[in-house]
């Protein structure tokens, strides 16, 4: 089978093209939103005169509460009973849908909002100093700090990303859900491999006291404990999460989330 029958630039370009063109009342509405929310804020802020990175904070706030509830119903012309059929009848792969939906939600939305957020964020700022004598650190999208926020947020967008896909109704809370388990899943292992390193009998231990390991708390109590292999353990643990997070989260959650829309293809959402 030939790569351009399954995936072609053109057709994910009109696939995004058509989804704003869908939903450009959503856009014009969300955008004029924000803008107020920055606006109302700013001046706000602007008042107390102690916040000069108002509008990281802001702007990431904005990112990824907005972003994360996009990206939870990116896949509803797919779940939808009314609209599944034109979803179907696409004249587009599995893939490129997949790809195209990914695009709006993890590229168009973040470099959207950044260039909103510039623009408004300097004439808040000019509003402000003319006014108060007074404003906040505008954002820049040159900023290094707002990039890293930005490549965070694609990250975590890929959990929710397959939740839209997973999942037929409320895919925010229960991919939500889904996430606090997980999260509660991994917390019992590390527990398990602490208490596989500290042993069955660690003596008279408590965290305060292993935090202050070394100083006058060391001699005052019996601590069978290898801090060592402890400190190696949690240190594995931590490089493997971090590795894990960085490279390995988002594309099997990408993966998967294209062999679900691939599934519902090939049954037409049965």
């Amino acid at each position: 089978m030939k790569i351009n029958n399954y995936l072609t630039g053109k057709r994910v370009a009109l696939l995004v093209r058509k989804d704003i063109y869908m939903e450009k009342k959503f856009i014009a509405i969300i955008s004029v939103t924000i803008t107020l929310l920055i606006f109302i804020s700013s001046f706000l802020s602007a008042t107390s005169r102690n916040n000069p990175n108002f509008h990281t904070s802001f702007f990431t706030f904005i990112l990824y509460t907005i972003g994360i509830a996009i990206t939870s119903k990116i896949f509803s012309d797919m779940h939808s009973l009314k609209k599944n059929h034109f979803w179907y009848m696409l004249p587009a792969s599995d893939l490129e849908k997949t790809i195209s939906k990914f695009i709006l939600s993890a590229v168009i939305w973040p470099i959207g909002l950044l260039i909103l957020y510039s623009v408004i964020s300097l004439l808040t700022g000019s509003i402000n100093r003319t006014i108060f004598g007074y404003s906040n650190n505008p954002i820049l999208p040159i900023s290094y700090g707002i990039w890293i926020r930005i490549g965070n947020y694609i990250l975590i967008q890929s959990l929710f990303f397959y939740g839209a896909a997973l999942f037929k109704r409320h895919q925010l809370i229960k991919m939500g859900i889904s996430i606090l388990l997980f999260t509660l899943l991994l917390f019992i292992i590390a527990m398990i491999i602490f208490r596989s390193v500290v042993g069955e009998n660690p003596g008279h231990f408590s965290f305060h006291q292993f935090y202050q390991w070394g100083n006058s708390y060391s001699h005052s109590f019996n601590m069978s404990i290898d801090t060592e292999n402890l400190r190696r353990v949690l240190e594995i643990i931590k490089r493997a999460l971090k590795i894990f997070y960085l490279f390995l989260m988002a594309p099997i959650f990408w993966i998967l989330t294209y062999l679900k829309v691939r599934k519902n293809e090939a049954s037409n959402g049965v």
